[in-house]
């Protein structure tokens, strides 16, 4: 299987536009990384503020990034997906203000604003270039390449923004993330192909891509989507600040903190671009499925196994599989359940379902590690259950919809 899937990313990757929104993913990742990644620390040692203070600051990033991943969509619809993508990256170099400044409402407030915007645009433009470049038969496996693009950006930008850091200060990491930022930014311009649009298809205004909303979420088959979203991402909100607040207090080393981010990240990317390879070839019902029943069970079983490391780890490592591959099938399934023209507004609808939500379950997490961390989970699982019911339903749907249409063609 492995050279079956070698292959199929040889051929997606003769394409050149997806070649260079890939690069384009993992230079974003590389350039963005150190803002969230070392955001604690400057806040710690620079402003003398609790994590309290950070927490509240990501929580403000991740709701703007939701209610801009919406107006991304709409925008991507209407004005093009690259001219949204250079929006969103030239927005993004507001991140190198945050280690120039000493003020708590920029640090707290208005930067997140402007960071959550400009993410919130660049991910749904991103994601809807992505759509529209792809072959549909390659489509699951082309998101696992892009998540993969930008983790990998982050895992590298991680470490040169804290040698940065550590060696020259602040104040050159600030110009560490906007030269970065800046030279994404150009390469996108430069070397980033446009799309063209189908000749069937007018743009519509930017109020009518925003109402066009309302009439992708009277649909049915949406409205499930968008449920399924939201219910199975409070784990995955919950987890990251969880997991590694318990792994830390069962083992003391914060070695084998480092080792089970790395596990549960390398194992979620594998299972992503697996499970995408199998999706794209024998359909999309039992991954997506399989993958919502492994996340209610990993979040069960955390739960259960919390006072036990070994436990703990591999409930962890095999949830995080779960959770990982289906995020790689949300992106074919919005574009699958949506018309032509409606890319940005399917990947809006997903993205910001899932923002908003993450911010649910880091609440939900933060507030519930220290004294019902167990509790945390089995709201967690049950959460995902419901997800999962929702999944039955919607594919219900989706088979009814075959048959019917069927019918009328045999008619």
């Amino acid at each position: 299987m492995g050279d079956i899937v070698a292959e199929r990313v040889t051929g997606i990757l003769r394409d050149r536009r997806l070649v260079v929104l890939l690069t384009v993913q993992f230079l974003a990742g590389l350039a963005a990384a150190p803002v969230l990644a070392l955001l604690p620390i400057y806040v710690d040692e620079q402003l003398a503020l609790g994590q309290d203070f950070t927490a509240n600051a990501r929580t403000i990033w991740l709701l703007f990034m939701g209610i801009f991943a919406l107006a991304g969509g709409a925008l991507s619809d209407v004005a093009g997906r690259k001219v949204t993508i250079m929006i969103g990256l030239i927005g993004s170099m507001a991140g190198a203000l945050v280690f120039v400044l000493d003020s708590p409402v920029m640090i707290g407030l208005a930067i997140p604003i402007l960071l959550g915007a400009a993410e919130g645009l660049y991910v749904t433009s991103s994601q809807a270039y992505l759509v529209e470049a792809s072959p549909r038969n390659r489509l699951a496996l082309m998101t696992g390449l892009w998540f993969s693009g930008l983790t990998a950006g982050n895992a590298v930008g991680g470490l040169a923004g804290g040698a940065v850091a550590e060696w020259a200060g602040f104040p050159a990491l600030a110009l560490y993330v906007a030269i970065a930022t800046g030279v994404v930014a150009l390469i996108a311009l430069v070397a980033l192909p446009s799309l063209e649009r189908s000749s069937e298809i007018d743009p519509p205004g930017f109020r009518v891509a925003i109402a066009g909303y309302g009439h992708l979420l009277r649909q049915k088959s949406v409205q499930l989507l968008v449920a399924m979203q939201i219910l199975r991402t409070f784990f995955w909100g919950g987890f990251p600040i969880i997991g590694p607040v318990l792994i830390d207090a069962l083992s003391g080393s914060k070695f084998v903190v480092g080792a089970f981010v790395a596990a549960t990240t390398g194992i979620g990317l594998a299972s992503m671009l697996i499970v995408g390879w199998h999706s794209d070839r024998y359909g999309r019902k039992m991954p997506v499925l399989a993958s919502l029943a492994g996340t209610a069970i990993g979040a069960a079983l955390i739960g259960v196994f919390l006072g036990n490391i070994v436990g703990l780890f591999l409930a962890g490592a095999a949830a995080a599989a779960f959770a990982w591959a289906l995020s790689g099938q949300m992106t074919p399934l919005a574009k699958e359940l949506t018309g032509p023209g409606e890319s940005g507004r399917a990947m809006g609808l997903v993205n910001g379902a899932w923002s908003l939500s993450a911010v649910g379950g880091a609440q939900i997490g933060g507030r519930m590690v220290s004294t019902h961390a167990s509790e945390a989970f089995f709201i967690f699982a049950g959460l995902a259950l419901v997800a999962l019911a929702c999944g039955f339903m919607l594919f219900r749907r989706i088979e009814m919809g075959k048959r019917a249409t069927h019918g009328i063609g045999a008619a």
